[in-house]
């Protein structure tokens, strides 16, 4: 069975009676045909390669957006704490406050000694 041939190679192959400008130009042709379906393939090849690098990038960012979402998640509640931190420390601000107002108030256990002692004095003076 006769194989069909393509227009391509019709223009391609030599008939008897060609003149030798018309075989050299069928000549060209088919170089440029050659050298137009390697090209190509590099190109294709190429492309593979490319699509391969945006695939693995595409993962590679598909990691970090999980990575960075864990890291949200993990700043909210240092958040989240911080602001019970600032709560409780402002708490302990007022305490200290009150504290430091009732020490004011109070003697401390050498006037108290002093003051005693002198209660004492004048106690003993009356009695007599």
């Amino acid at each position: 069975m006769k194989a069909k041939k393509t227009n391509l190679q019709k223009v391609i192959t030599p008939k008897k009676g060609d003149s030798d400008t018309t075989l050299e130009i069928k000549r060209y042709i088919g170089a440029l045909t050659e050298e137009y379906q390697g090209r190509t393939s590099a190109v294709a090849e190429q492309y593979q390669g490319l699509c391969g690098k945006i695939d693995e990038v595409k993962e590679t960012l598909d990691e970090v957006k999980d990575i960075l979402s864990e890291h949200s998640r993990i700043l909210n509640e240092h958040d989240r704490k911080l602001d019970m931190h600032t709560e409780m420390i402002g708490n302990i601000m007022e305490d200290i406050s009150v504290i430091k107002s009732d020490l004011k108030i109070k003697v401390d256990y050498s006037e108290f000694a002093s003051l005693a002692k002198r209660v004492s004095l004048i106690e003993t003076k009356i009695r007599r």
